[in-house]
């Protein structure tokens, strides 16, 4: 037999912001870690482009800007420095 459970416990317990997987190649500029929840607000008027808000799920760090993957070797060094100065930092 299914339970039954009001809709407003469904979304939260499976459309909350914690259970949102990254699948944009999105790094947090701090630590450089790929695992970032992105939200999109509209701040301004409709006519107007919405508002992304990233938050890293590794440092916490949260920003309206964060590092977009452009395929470049050059990029790829950086994201591997900024995991390693993180590692770093945490030891």
């Amino acid at each position: 037999m299914r339970r039954k459970i009001p809709i407003e416990a469904f979304i939260k317990e499976h459309l909350s912001a914690d259970n949102v997987k990254n699948t944009v190649d999105i790094y947090c500029p701090i630590c450089g870690s790929d695992d970032v929840n992105v939200s999109t607000k509209q701040t301004r008027s409709i006519d107007e482009a919405a508002t992304n808000h990233y938050k890293c799920l590794r440092c916490g760090f949260i920003s309206k800007k964060f590092l977009k993957d452009n395929g470049t070797e050059a990029f790829k060094k950086q994201i591997k420095e900024l995991n390693d100065n993180y590692r770093k930092s945490k030891k």
